[in-house]
């Protein structure tokens, strides 16, 4: 049978596949972008639900998904390799079910270089167990559900905690996926440490509610 975490693996393989190569070369996405809708600059200053806002404005209410992440640049200040202004969406990645095959994934990918969606593009599912069991409803849900408003509250509650330990921290990371009555946020941070000038990062995991902690390893 089917184990949730297989999946998973999968869409993150998926997911981090999409971002990286959006990073790494904006003129790699050349062919794709010729179909792409604008999108201008995303920041995490228009809110830490940027990309879920560009999902909704893409997609139906009652469009599936699977997964939404989104990566923010940590600038400067915090990595010295970054080469987006800090707070800049690197990636945003929308993976829903596709409304020509509903066996399957598609999804759009968000280039923070070209500031262009691409897509959308078949997203591979590999599951381990037997694959006649597998049951892509079960690793859906509609994106009228899906409202991570209530993280700003676990992220500002936050803020002073993280202030105090780093000269220099960012939000990089929010996203959303899961199976059944199990979706779950991710928040995740990197910060320079005031303590010796080292990066250091850390993430918490919260229900779908979006205030219910599931697991908090943001100072571990």
């Amino acid at each position: 049978m089917l184990q949730s975490q297989s999946i998973r693996s999968v869409l993150l393989v998926s997911t981090l596949s999409l971002g990286l190569a959006a990073c790494d070369s904006a003129q790699d996405l050349a062919g794709d972008l010729a179909n792409a809708a604008g999108a201008g600059e995303m920041n995490i200053a228009d809110g830490h639900d940027v990309c879920f806002q560009a999902a909704k404005d893409k997609l139906d209410a009652d469009t599936k998904v699977s997964e939404i992440t989104t990566m923010f640049s940590a600038g400067t200040d915090v990595d010295a390799d970054e080469t987006l202004e800090a707070g800049g969406v690197e990636v945003c990645n929308i993976f829903y079910q596709d409304p020509e095959d509903p066996r399957k994934l598609v999804g759009i990918s968000y280039n923070g270089y070209t500031k262009m969606f691409s897509g959308p593009d078949p997203v591979e599912m590999s599951v381990s167990g037997d694959p006649e069991d597998f049951n892509l409803d079960d690793y859906l849900i509609p994106l009228s559900e899906v409202d991570p408003a209530p993280l700003a509250q676990f992220m500002a509650d936050n803020k002073a905690a993280l202030d105090a330990k780093f000269s220099a921290h960012a939000w990089t990371t929010v996203s959303f996926e899961g199976v059944g009555s199990s979706f779950q946020y991710r928040v995740g941070y990197e910060g320079r440490l005031k303590s010796n000038d080292i990066q250091d990062d850390g993430f918490a995991i919260l229900a779908a509610d979006g205030t219910t902690v599931v697991d908090n390893n943001l100072f571990d």
